[in-house]
């Protein structure tokens, strides 16, 4: 079964037009009516030009019919509507069907999502700064209560809830338990009072 352009137009779930090998519109699909605002009248009865229904941007009209399928930015006359979209172009004996793929709303998003990465990779570099800084500060801070504890000329161990030495304790202690394994040493001492 061979189906002409304007047959096909009903099983096109885009917006649609059919035309001549002239360039003159032959049928549209009740899509591209509705979207763009186009009144089958304009052209029943009588021949209408692509050109005087809708201006294709930095584009001819015989251009569009030899691409298959090309970005372009066009105006629909009647509705003074600019789209940015895809335009396919397939020919069907002597007629050629032109449909028009709708993308504003993926450029919406694709910016949108640009702009919202742009902002996550900003957070990230502020974040990692954060880091760098807070890691400074608290290293600064460990090393000033080392060197007060350790100023103190007192032995201060950290045991814990088991009663095991933890690798915390201050400089005094290897002079004051005359040993360099102060946790060894304490392990044996409270496994001696146990």
């Amino acid at each position: 079964m061979n189906l002409n352009g304007e047959q096909i137009l009903e099983y096109v779930p885009e917006s649609a037009l059919v035309i001549d090998n002239t360039a003159f519109i032959i049928s549209t699909n009740e899509i591209f009516l509705t979207q763009y605002g186009v009144k089958r009248r304009m052209y029943t009865g009588h021949k209408l030009a692509l050109k005087d229904l809708v201006k294709f941007n930095q584009v001819s009209d015989e251009y569009l019919i030899d691409k298959t399928l090309r970005e372009i930015t066009f105006t629909v006359i009647p509705s003074s509507m600019i789209e940015n979209g895809l335009l396919a172009a397939r020919k069907i004996g002597d007629q050629f069907i032109l449909i028009f793929k709708d993308i504003s709303v993926e450029v919406q998003f694709h910016s949108k999502y640009k702009i919202q990465l742009d902002e996550l990779a900003e957070y990230s570099r502020s974040l990692e700064e954060k880091v760098k800084v807070r890691t400074k500060e608290i290293s600064e801070s460990n090393q000033f209560i080392s060197g007060m504890l350790d100023s103190l000329n007192q032995a201060i161990v950290v045991i814990d809830a088991d009663g095991n030495c933890l690798p915390h304790h201050t400089t005094n202690c290897t002079s004051i338990f005359k040993t360099q394994g102060i946790r060894t040493w304490f392990k044996k001492k409270t496994k001696r009072a146990r």
